[in-house]
């Protein structure tokens, strides 16, 4: 099973971003349930902008909150090189502009529960605390 996976994916799995079943099931490490932190389930690659093909991996349109999970922190991956980091810089201050607030994690955060954490405490201090729970 293991001879299936791309040397990416090993790579991934050796890093502790994600785990064998996401991997396989082509799943992002990061996509636990929303609701068992007591939060609403985002939109997921919500595209914010009117005019550009930009989009945030997670969303609450509602109370202009973005997250963005900030893969390859440890690899050199897209969001590492200097092109594709100024674009995300681009894309960061239009979000910001246009109102949202961003907060940024990786892989591990995500998997770990201590980003759900922090987007519960967001929604606390910023959201009038308009959680599930």
């Amino acid at each position: 099973m293991i001879s299936t996976m791309t040397r990416s994916e090993l790579q991934r799995i050796k890093s502790g971003f994600t785990s064998m079943a996401h991997t396989q099931a082509k799943q992002p490490a990061w996509s636990p349930p929303f609701r068992a932190f007591g939060l609403p389930e985002p939109e997921r690659e919500y595209r914010f902008h009117p005019e550009r093909k930009w989009r945030i991996d997670l969303c609450w349109p509602d109370v202009k909150l973005a997250v963005e999970i900030e893969g390859g922190a440890f690899l050199y991956g897209r969001h590492n090189r200097p092109a594709s980091y100024i674009k995300d810089i681009e894309k960061y201050n239009a979000l910001t502009l246009a109102g949202y607030h961003l907060l940024r994690f990786t892989p591990k955060q995500m998997a770990n529960g201590e980003a759900q954490e922090t987007i519960l405490a967001w929604f606390r201090a910023y959201a009038g605390g308009r959680c599930v729970s």
